[in-house]
């Protein structure tokens, strides 16, 4: 197991954990290795969390068409 899927293992589960928290805001947390989805149930809450986490340094993108789901990037 390489380096990158050992750091997304534990990304994904945390992600997880807060997802299941919050079910009313998150639909799912999906990945492998440091590709990393988390999919919202809102858009516009998807955006608030995306700006967020970028403005803290963390690089992510929406989809083509929204934000129902948030990609985690590597630099």
């Amino acid at each position: 197991m390489g380096a990158g899927c050992a750091k997304g293992d534990y990304i994904i589960s945390r992600l997880k954990a807060i997802a299941a928290q919050y079910p009313q805001i998150y639909e799912s947390i999906t990945g492998r290795g440091l590709l990393i989805g988390m999919h919202f149930k809102d858009a516009a809450v998807g955006y608030k969390v995306a700006a967020g986490l970028f403005k803290r340094g963390v690089l992510v993108a929406g989809t083509l068409t929204s934000a129902h789901t948030v990609r985690i990037e590597r630099r």
